[in-house]
């Protein structure tokens, strides 16, 4: 009897422990909802969860992506995007799993919004367009014929209970910045058919997006406290309500049934009950083996390379790789990491100077600044700069070392001096930034460097160490650009 009990214990013990094993949380996107049921992309496949039984069912296994799920109303039916023959289109399949059958042919990367009440495919794309602009079509999905909705620009749809069509104008703006409030920031509109579309969300110059009528109220996510949340307002854009207050964490890819949103919140999805003004991550789990997590062999490492430079004497050459940093001696001893503290990246790694100390930059203060460290990876890197806010996107030290000069993503040119440990801007624009590296005279007084006249015509600026003062020496005519010192300083090209 004790051998009996013994043998089910280990059983139990194992099954316990492979479940484990074998379950794991994963990265979770594109959900969405249909009763219990929650489809969602997750290894580049689709996955059902039941919200009930906590059981989770791979739906797609082919090599491509599928995402932007969207159940048909009366949750028999899948739409979705997916990569079978190359393109992104659109597909349908059965909720319980099957084989994806192709819906379009326009390879315009179309985008799907839900299903509407008569059972078609609410889906944009800018195939009919003679812009670049995205229109909201309805497809049959018996017949595969899709239907232009009249609207020159429209994005993102849903239908409220009168048949009047919320919609964005645009898509989602490329750069893909926090609390963006540019001319391509998102914003819902209402259109009933016949008349000019009505914009519903004018009162607000940032995002507005993912719109979804439920009881009388549009549904949407905006940034409006300064993280994507849930909100809502009546079908005339009044009596603006937040539902959710995420912080720092911004919510994406919204979708509501009957009263239940889900969304993307970090690598989690977020269920919202709005009549119980509830919500909870959805503990999902995968049975898979986690194919992107075995280790890969790169055999192709020269293609992993981001920056190559040279040491002033020609003996070593520093280069930055997935993030981190190495030099190799020329004459082929051993190579040496000079970044060996890993969750950190680093970048443009380059020889300071006539020195063998390397600058790079990196992250590990939070925001990326430059920092230094020894040749051989003996000692920590220690911080230069500091204070930065934005990416710094390149930089250049002084033939003496003295200072540098870097730029930042936010269309600034700066000089860090190492005697005071501050930096000063030397130049910024509103247009392209200051993307080429500047060049120092030999005797480290002056900079040349590019930026652009008021003409959008690129010129070359002389920059005063001594004066603290910048001076144009070439026309807006004509794009002069690439300048350079000699090594006498005496010649300067372009």
């Amino acid at each position: 009897m004790k051998i009996l009990r013994f043998i089910i214990f280990i059983f139990a013990f194992l099954s316990i422990t492979g479940t484990a094993l074998s379950q794991q949380k994963g990265y979770y996107r594109s959900p969405a909802i249909s009763g219990n049921e929650v489809v969602f992309t997750a290894e580049g496949d689709l996955w059902k969860f039941d919200i009930l039984s906590k059981k989770t069912q791979r739906l797609t296994t082919h090599h491509g992506v599928e995402s932007q799920s969207s159940y048909s109303r009366d949750g028999k039916y899948i739409a979705f995007i997916g990569e079978y023959e190359g393109p992104s289109e659109i597909y349908v399949i059965p909720s319980t799993g099957g084989k994806p059958r192709r819906m379009t042919w326009e390879e315009s990367s179309p985008e799907i919004s839900q299903w509407t009440d008569d059972g078609k495919i609410l889906y944009s794309t800018n195939y009919y367009s003679t812009l670049p602009n995205a229109q909201l079509l309805k497809l049959d999905p018996e017949s595969a014929i899709s239907t232009l909705i009249p609207l020159a620009q429209a994005d993102q749809g849903t239908y409220t209970d009168k048949g009047e069509l919320v919609f964005t104008r645009l898509r989602k703006q490329s750069s893909h910045t926090k609390r963006y409030v540019g001319g391509t920031a998102q914003s819902i509109w209402k259109f009933d058919g016949n008349n000019e579309a009505i914009h519903l969300t004018a009162d607000y110059d940032g995002t507005s997006k993912d719109p979804m009528y439920y009881n009388g109220r549009i549904y949407f996510l905006t940034d409006r406290d300064g993280t994507m949340n849930i909100w809502s307002m009546n079908t005339s854009g009044e009596d603006m309500q937040q539902h959710t207050f995420s912080s720092g964490w911004d919510l994406y890819e919204a979708d509501m049934d009957d009263g239940h949103i889900v969304c993307q919140k970090g690598a989690d999805i977020l269920l919202y009950d709005i009549t119980k003004d509830q919500e909870e991550i959805l503990d999902i789990e995968l049975f898979t083996d986690f194919d992107q997590k075995h280790i890969q062999w790169i055999t192709d490492p020269d293609s992993r390379i981001t920056s190559v430079n040279i040491s002033h004497n020609g003996e070593n050459v520093v280069i930055t790789s997935r993030g981190r940093v190495f030099n190799f001696p020329v004459n082929g001893e051993r190579w040496s990491e000079i970044t060996r503290q890993y969750g950190i990246r680093y970048n443009d790694a380059s020889f300071s100077a006539d020195s063998d100390e390397i600058l790079m930059l990196s992250d590990e203060s939070g925001e990326f600044e430059i920092w230094k460290a020894g040749h051989l990876g003996l000692d920590k890197p220690e911080q230069v700069t500091g204070g930065s806010t934005n990416l710094i996107t390149g930089y250049s030290i002084s033939p003496d070392k003295k200072y540098i000069a870097y730029a930042e993503k936010d269309n600034r040119l700066l000089l860090f001096d190492k005697n005071t440990g501050k930096s000063a801007i030397i130049d910024e624009n509103d247009f392209s930034g200051f993307r080429t590296p500047v060049s120092w005279s030999h005797d480290s007084k002056w900079i040349a460097f590019v930026n652009s006249a008021d003409n959008r015509n690129m010129i070359i600026k002389l920059y005063s160490i001594d004066e603290k003062k910048s001076y144009a020496v070439s026309t807006d005519r004509l794009d002069s650009y690439n300048p350079r010192f000699s090594p006498d300083g005496r010649q300067r090209f372009a």
